[in-house]
Order: C-alpha cells, then structure tokens, then sequence
C-alpha cells in the first residue's frame, strides 16, 4: 500500500495512493450495522475521507475499526460523519471526525506517522 503524508488542517493525514477497502459500523438507537464495506481515501488521527455506496446522514455515529500488522487487537474509534458529497450516481464520498481524547489521538498519531 502506497502512502502519503501531507498536513490537513491542524492534523497530519495519511492520504492512500491506492484507496483500501476497510469496514465501520453504523450505530444507530436500537441497532448498529457492523462491517460495512468502505474505501479509505485518507485518515489521521482526528478522522478520516472515504467513499461508499451507502447514502448516510450528516451527524450520523460511526466505529471505524483498525487493523494492523503492529497491533495485537483490532482498535475501534467512534466518529460522527461531518460531511458528503456525491462524486457520482449513487456514490458519496464521507468526512468523518474522531471523537477520541487527545490520548488516543497521540496514539494514532504514531500508528500513522
């Protein structure tokens, strides 16, 4: 996987060359929908860009899940969807920010740089 760092507002993103498939859980109030199929485009450790099918809602809670060759467990963040814009016919490409204390931020901050 190819990948890129470059500043997005006040935090480092990683920007993947080739977009990765990756899985979030939708939690809505009496059920959630877990491992949704989704593209990163980019993360950081506030949040992150990607692109699905799915027509979500603005405000809409997310866990985004992390794996990786480094960790022992899968680490999961939970987010709320900021914004969307459809980039095609029944295709959307989401912003979505971590609501994570600055601890956990750090910690991703690590992981990703």
């Amino acid at each position: 996987m190819a990948l890129k760092l470059y500043e997005h507002a006040d935090s480092l993103r990683v920007k993947i060359q080739y977009p990765v498939e990756s899985e979030l859980t939708l939690v809505k109030v009496g059920e959630d929908l877990e491992n949704i199929e989704i593209i990163i485009e980019n993360v950081g450790p506030g949040g992150l860009r990607f692109v699905s099918n799915l027509q979500l809602e603005l405000d809409q809670e997310i866990i985004y899940s992390i794996e990786s060759e480094f960790l022992e467990d899968k680490i999961s963040i939970p987010g709320v969807v900021i914004w969307k814009e459809e980039i095609s016919k029944d295709l959307f490409q989401y912003g979505v920010h971590f609501e994570t204390p600055e601890q956990t931020r750090a910690f991703l901050n690590q992981l990703l740089g």
